[in-house]
């Protein structure tokens, strides 16, 4: 009978082992991203970045002066006509050089309305963060009826400036 307890107890501090080893390994590659809080920036601009509409550099701001750069990402010609921030429109119409119409890899600078739209809005530069989720329309400059909606499957993280 001892050497059936003993047996026991020796699988337990094995499996114990490898568990721990297992742990250790999966912390040092990056642990485990779907458990975490949410999307860090690095990511968030990784992923924003090589989306169909890339968006290059997001510098919103408590201010009025926030503005977006996006990037074709496309293999053909595209005409954005609008960009939106958690389902309202982000720009103004007038003064945000949209529509814009960008060849494969352009990119044009939009500038964010001031306004609540603007996730920075009533924000502290430096300490307060946005994560909006983002919609991009656009369409394909050959044929105008074709329509389409970008709409990021993460939210676009970052700093507010």
């Amino acid at each position: 009978m001892a050497k059936s307890g003993q047996s026991s107890t020796e699988y337990l501090v094995i499996l114990a082992v490898v568990v721990i080893i297992a742990l250790a390994v999966v912390g040092v590659l990056g642990g485990f991203p779907t458990l975490t809080k949410g999307v860090s920036t690095k990511d968030s601009l990784a992923y924003w970045q090589s989306g169909d509409i890339g968006v290059e550099r997001p510098y919103l701001s408590t201010s009025t002066n926030s503005t977006i750069v996006l990037r074709n990402n496309q293999n053909f010609g595209i005409t954005i006509t609008a960009v939106a921030f958690n389902g309202a429109t982000a720009h103004n119409a007038t003064n945000s050089n949209l529509p814009a119409t960008l060849s494969p890899g352009q990119t044009v600078t939009v500038l964010v309305t001031a306004n609540t739209t603007n996730p920075c809005n009533g924000g502290t530069a430096g300490s307060s963060t946005f994560s909006p989720s983002v919609r991009i329309n656009y369409y394909d400059t050959s044929s105008s009826a074709n329509t389409y909606q970008f709409t990021g499957a993460k939210p676009l993280v970052g700093t507010c400036q």
